[in-house]
């Protein structure tokens, strides 16, 4: 995708799970939170001091409740009893193109839930997975 000063089309990212877009998917979020660690003193005057700490990352997402999706709930719910990590990609929906880029990394399912409300009313799934290790940009050359 090249660089340009328009904004991206949210449909045009999506979330595979082991190579696997997730189905009917209705939103993604990629968190990546770096920590600090104090090293405030006697010495620092009275003001808070502190220096790089450990990173971490997160991708949380929503979904409608199908009985007929690719990869959805029952396959999330397999996945967070099976406690197994799994290799995420953001990406747009076909990165093909030199310059597209996409997001990579090696995760645990860490919540997965299920909202049933009233009658007429969409049943959906929410989730969560907490990274391990680096969350990786890369560019399609």
């Amino acid at each position: 995708m090249a660089v340009t000063a328009s904004v991206i089309d949210g449909g045009l990212l999506l979330l595979k799970v082991g190579g696997v877009t997730i189905g009917k998917a209705t939103s993604h979020s990629l968190s990546v939170t770096a920590n600090v660690r104090d090293i405030t003193s006697k010495d620092s005057a009275g003001w808070t001091e502190n220096l790089e700490g450990l990173r971490s990352w997160e991708v949380s997402g929503d979904g409608l409740y199908t009985f007929d999706a690719t990869y959805a709930y029952d396959d999330l719910h397999a996945l967070i009893i099976s406690r197994l990590p799994v290799t995420l990609l953001i990406a747009r929906t076909e990165p093909k193109n030199a310059d597209d880029w996409y997001f990579t990394g090696s995760a645990y399912l860490t919540s997965l839930s299920l909202e049933t409300p009233n009658e007429g009313e969409n049943s959906t799934y929410s989730y969560s997975f907490t990274g391990t290790g680096s969350l990786t940009k890369a560019v399609i050359t």
